[in-house]
């Protein structure tokens, strides 16, 4: 007979059986009952984001399964009840909501992602999940949080365009990359996600000249929201980090542009002329003397 370590046995229903002189007991109905699981799923992040959908990503914790719900708006969640299912629906507002408190069940099974549509743009949605064991109508659910559990995003505002930065399908896989794509005439975000590896970067971080930026199409580069750390520190010596050459760009240290900077940048060669930036002062860079001067750079450094 096997065992699930994520449930309680009570061996309350045997057989005796007899044979010559001695006696024997046979488990004949061993139910499982499930126990909650310990770890909860963490670091929630969100890519391939829209105006009316967004791809959540995660960390399983060590549950056999996971609930996870979303909100529009911030507001108190209900914790899911043990013993219930909740029916889960990809499109917004469609699965089971917990109680009356506006989160509606999007996901709820084993994996990692779900994509949920059905949003609304410029919204910001609150996400919560919640890992538990035992089969339907026996769930036992984990209700603590975690880092980045719960977490939140917008929606694409109308005509702003986001691209994500990090391993496991995002947008690409290097901030140069993405920056240098970010070409059209609208604004752009760009957010580097937790799993981003300073290691995928080609050194100098060129910021190429774009013409179609402007003080409204500007470009935005930050940690996502849930970031706790971001380090781009490492050597290039006699040459610098970012070769710095557009304009109307902000570099925001800040985790969803909120709170305390998660971010070193830093040129740790001790040789001549290294250095974190190199703002490029000629031909057609932002301090070219024949263009404006309109690139903001805040630099929320950790010290």
């Amino acid at each position: 007979m096997s065992f699930n370590e994520s449930c309680i046995y009570f061996l309350y229903k045997m057989k005796k059986i007899f044979f010559g002189l001695f006696t024997f007991f046979v488990i004949i109905d061993n139910p499982c009952y499930a126990v909650a699981p310990t770890t909860q799923t963490s670091v929630i992040y969100f890519s391939a984001i829209t105006t009316t959908s967004l791809t959540l990503k995660w960390t399983n914790g060590n549950g056999s399964n996971r609930a996870v719900f979303m909100k529009a708006g911030s507001g108190a969640i209900t914790n899911p009840s043990n013993n219930t299912t909740y029916k889960a629906s990809t499109t917004f507002g469609s699965g089971t909501q917990l109680g009356a408190s506006g989160y509606y069940c999007v996901y709820n099974s084993n994996s990692t992602s779900v994509t949920v549509t059905g949003l609304t743009q410029g919204t910001t949605y609150y996400v919560q999940s919640f890992e538990y064991n035992g089969g339907a109508g026996a769930e036992q659910y984990y209700t603590a949080t975690a880092t980045a559990n719960p977490n939140n995003h917008e929606a694409a505002p109308t005509g702003t365009s986001y691209f994500t930065v990090g391993s496991g399908a995002p947008t690409y896989s290097a901030l140069e990359t993405a920056h240098n794509a970010a070409t059209a005439a609208n604004p752009y975000v760009i957010e580097l996600l937790p799993n981003y590896s300073y290691a995928s970067e080609t050194l100098p971080i060129t910021l190429n000249w774009q013409t179609n930026r402007s003080s409204t199409n500007t470009i935005t580069i930050r940690p996502q929201m849930g970031v706790t750390s971001i380090s781009m520190s490492g050597a290039n010596a006699g040459a610098s980090i970012f070769d710095w050459e557009n304009k109307y760009v902000t570099l925001d240290g800040r985790a969803g542009a909120t709170g305390s900077s998660v971010t070193t940048i830093e040129n740790t060669s001790t040789s001549s002329k290294s250095t974190a930036f190199d703002i490029n002062s000629s031909g057609s860079g932002p301090v070219d003397s024949t263009k404006s001067l309109a690139f903001d750079v805040r630099l929320f450094i950790s010290t």
